[in-house]
């Protein structure tokens, strides 16, 4: 079990149910929509979202690639779980973007943002695009907002803490370049 062995057993666990979250709270309720070609409600589908997005146990590999790993007291304050949770959501909704037009145009898989703002708002693809964007842009200001109130743990741990924010920021920036440059998203009508 080398996970274990690598991030010791505090980090294990957090990463086990960062694992859970994502199967249980986030994969499930997707699936349960997707087989019955339903859209979520708003509020269900940003609920959801965070956990189906995978995100949370890629937060938890910062700590194993910067080779430190931050006390549960330290991952467990709410100046840090609001952080992943803007990180998580910017993410999602930078790919919900990318991938309207190839998941839900292409594929006809009704769980996207945009599609949500679309179906349940009554705005045209336009201003629930517009909708989106503001929402990520929400996420990434006050992301730095928050990043700025973080409390001193001292100088022990600060550095730590520091680059754990910093590996939140490249997710963001990773997330959208990615996006931007694969050919994942790319469909005919992109492309013309």
């Amino acid at each position: 079990m080398r996970p274990l062995t690598v991030g010791g057993e505090a980090w294990f666990g957090r990463f086990s149910r960062s694992q859970a979250d994502y199967l249980f709270k986030g994969s499930l309720p997707a699936t349960h929509y997707l087989a019955r070609h339903q859209v979520p409600e708003i509020r269900a589908y940003l609920s959801m979202r965070l956990f189906d997005s995978g995100m949370y146990p890629c937060l938890d590999l910062i700590e194993i690639a910067l080779g430190v790993f931050l006390p549960e007291e330290v991952v467990a304050h709410q100046a840090i779980q609001t952080l992943r949770e803007l990180c998580v959501a910017c993410v999602a909704f930078t790919n919900d973007l990318f991938s309207y037009e190839k998941e839900r145009v292409t594929i006809g898989n009704p769980i996207n943002l945009v599609h949500c703002l679309m179906t349940h708002r009554g705005l045209p693809l336009r201003e629930a695009v517009a909708e989106t964007v503001a929402l990520t842009e929400a996420c990434v200001a006050e992301f730095q907002l928050q990043q700025h109130r973080l409390p001193q743990w001292g100088p022990a741990l600060d550095p730590h803490v520091a680059g754990y924010v910093q590996g939140m920021w490249h997710w963001m920036r990773g997330s959208l370049d990615w996006s931007r440059q694969t050919g994942r998203y790319r469909t005919p009508a992109l492309c013309a």
